[in-house]
């Protein structure tokens, strides 16, 4: 058999041989089970996560018989429990004799993730006709801002401080001036996404003191293709959001951590390899119902709130190719952001 064929499917294939220890995993059941092929290679099929029982391998090898199982489960080494369809059968030779076993492994839970990405892609569709209308609104308090703050360095002179809010503003209008011009395309190229993380936590740190940052930075990721400025501003956004989440606790966490994933599917195309970006606050989470609008415009629970940070921030990540997810529970909020990776 032509590993190099099996490496291109998207279902994991997995090959037993007789004394039930594994031959071969390709690139997909790899991904799946969370563990290198030289760590699997040669172990035994039940000590790598799969609930398969004895009767059962013993019913596909002896009895030369196929099993289906539904909705098996497998906790992937460091990451979140996969939901599979398992197929097996018996893998025989040229001779019609019984040498293994060939477990056929489907992700499930993948294409239940593909059908909420192709919610949020609809609702990004809707809102973007609405985000456009008031991007020319917003522009007028920022303009304020921004003069405001250059008249307090006439005063007391040029600083840190002035010097942020003037270029933050500038930053903010030039977004804003894309928005509005559906013609204008982002400047997609190769950004080092670690700094632009750093940076969103320097300006906020400022307005919100006191709560703790953890950073789990993989740091060997490469780039990722995205504008840079666009980037900028969903980080302040989230990173900002999940400090209100927190407001008034005195053991709020931000956690901030990058990984790469595998095998993702965003809208239409599907991704071998990809950049995470995950704010992760300890917060008391989001509202029942809201979870499934809150990239909606004018969708908030805040007292204050506008409703516009979250849909602007899909917005502008849809743009260049990726998207943002969010997960709740009481105690826990997930904000990921996914990426393609520079090739």
């Amino acid at each position: 058999m032509k590993t190099d064929m099996l490496n291109q499917l998207m279902t994991g294939v997995i090959l037993v041989s007789l004394d039930r220890s594994i031959d071969y995993v390709n690139d997909a059941a790899e991904a799946l089970i969370g563990l290198s092929r030289e760590k699997i290679r040669q172990v035994h099929i039940k000590s790598i996560g799969l609930d398969i029982s004895d009767s059962v391998i013993n019913k596909v090898l002896e009895n030369q018989e196929s099993v289906n199982i539904r909705k098996m489960y497998v906790q992937r080494y460091g990451q979140a429990r996969q939901e599979l369809d398992v197929s097996i059968s018996p893998l025989m030779n040229d001779k019609d004799e019984v040498e293994g076993a060939i477990l056929e492994l489907i992700e499930t839970s993948r294409y239940k993730n593909i059908e909420g990405e192709t919610s949020l892609v609809n609702q990004h569709q809707v809102s973007n006709l609405f985000l456009r209308g008031i991007a020319h609104e917003i522009k007028n308090p920022i303009s304020g801002l921004k003069g405001a703050s250059q008249l307090l360095e006439l005063d007391l002179g040029k600083n840190e401080f002035t010097e942020i809010i003037i270029k933050e503003c500038d930053r903010l209008v030039s977004i804003l001036n894309r928005m509005t011009a559906p013609s204008d395309r982002p400047n997609i190229e190769p950004v080092q996404f670690h700094n632009v993380i750093e940076h969103g936590v320097k300006v906020l740190s400022g307005s919100y003191p006191g709560f703790k940052i953890k950073r789990d930075y993989d740091p060997s990721i490469p780039p990722v293709l995205v504008d840079e400025n666009y980037l900028t501003q969903v980080m302040i956004n989230l990173i900002k959001n999940a400090l209100e989440a927190m407001s008034g606790s005195s053991s709020g966490e931000l956690v901030l951590k990058t990984r790469v994933e595998r095998n993702i599917t965003l809208g239409n195309e599907f991704h071998r390899t990809i950049a995470s970006i995950q704010v992760i606050d300890n917060g008391s989470g989001i509202e029942d119902g809201m979870l499934e609008t809150i990239f909606l415009p004018m969708v908030t629970s805040k007292a204050e709130g506008t409703g516009l940070g979250l849909p602007i921030s899909q917005e502008l990540i849809h743009r260049c190719g990726g998207l943002i997810k969010a997960d709740s529970e009481p105690g826990k909020t997930v904000f990921t952001i996914y990426l393609p990776l520079a090739k």
